[in-house]
């Protein structure tokens, strides 16, 4: 199994040396991408119930981090793949720890 999701990792990452191009074919078809949209929905319900924990509307949080409103809604609805330093905004604007956890499956 960790050896496939290796596989999945590399062949996501990988460049065409020729064209500078991403290569993003999965060695299994429709499994990464489900991972990735799986873990981007749940990324983005947590910082949902934390925005509104704070008593934060999604517009006051785009302003926080200097965002739009639309980008927070993208990020929220698992529509949007963000990035660490995204993240790191978030958690920040949200005045909240960030943990990243990577489990063996």
């Amino acid at each position: 199994v960790s050896r496939g999701l290796l596989s999945l990792r590399e062949a996501h990452h990988s460049k065409d040396h020729s064209t500078g191009a991403s290569l993003k074919a999965p060695v299994l078809p429709g499994l990464f991408i489900f991972m990735e949209l799986t873990h981007l929905k749940s990324i983005g319900q947590n910082i949902r119930q934390l925005r509104e924990y704070r008593g934060l509307s999604g517009e006051q949080l785009a302003a926080k981090i200097g965002a739009t409103k639309s980008y927070i809604s993208k990020i929220e609805n698992g529509r949007l793949n963000m990035t660490i330093g995204t993240l790191v905004k978030i958690s920040n604007a949200l005045n909240c720890a960030m943990d990243i956890n990577f489990v063996p499956i």
